[in-house]
């Protein structure tokens, strides 16, 4: 889902808001979460309580690709160091505490992530990368209880 983010004097999006007269974007970040697809991708996740604009809390996965040392070394620094293609979407729900978000599926051209609403208690989410989602209520309280397959050797 495409948004729009701010941008620093490179047209990098800034998540970090170095500039501080810019408003944060997000009210809240949570439960980062590292995953390691079955053919060596990488990315990072993250749930967001909420963001600027929206009534909804968020979900986001950034593709990890870790910059080469030769990057950084003798040249100007910038910006470029941190640029990378993420996904975006938004959560059946808003949650002013603890959420959680794991990747489900990863495809160059969308994922699915399954997403729980802590203290907001509205429940289970599957959203997928065009926004689309279903939920599964719950009377209480779902904060990180994922369960995670491992596999070890080849596949």
């Amino acid at each position: 889902m495409a948004e729009t983010l701010p941008l620093n004097s490179a047209g990098v999006a800034n998540f970090c808001h170095s500039n501080a007269d810019a408003q944060a974007a997000w009210n809240g970040v949570q439960n980062v979460w590292y995953t390691r697809g079955i053919n060596g991708e990488e990315s990072l996740s993250i749930f967001v309580k909420g963001k600027i604009g929206s009534e909804s809390s968020w979900l986001y996965k950034f593709d990890l690709h870790l910059a080469p040392q030769d990057l950084l070394n003798g040249s100007t620094p910038s910006d470029a160091a941190f640029a990378t293609t993420y996904q975006s979407a938004p959560c059946p729900f808003s949650a002013n505490a603890p959420g959680g978000v794991r990747s489900i599926g990863h495809a160059p051209s969308g994922g699915a992530w399954l997403v729980v609403s802590g203290a907001a208690k509205a429940g289970l989410a599957c959203v997928d990368a065009t926004g689309s989602s279903s939920l599964w209520p719950s009377p209480g309280e779902i904060y990180g209880p994922f369960t995670y397959v491992t596999v070890v050797g080849s596949v």
